[in-house]
């Protein structure tokens, strides 16, 4: 597991509890006319929830803001 932090951000694995997140990103990222995918993402959230790939391994990681208090 990796996890690094700046004075602003945590970058880390994915979780299994990230999938919302996820979703989100994908769904606006794949309805911009831009996103050129050699395959396509799965975008029905049971199908995101399934699927372990992103919280799995340390090829896709998550950068979240650092909450400051």
């Amino acid at each position: 597991m990796i996890t690094l932090e700046t004075d602003r951000l945590v970058i880390r694995n994915f979780k299994a509890s990230d999938w919302e997140a996820l979703h989100e990103m994908i769904t606006q990222y794949q309805a911009c006319e831009l996103a050129d995918y050699d395959q396509q993402w799965p975008t029905a959230p049971e199908d995101i929830k399934a699927a372990e790939w992103f919280a799995s391994g340390d090829s896709y990681m998550a950068v979240t803001l650092k909450l400051l208090v």
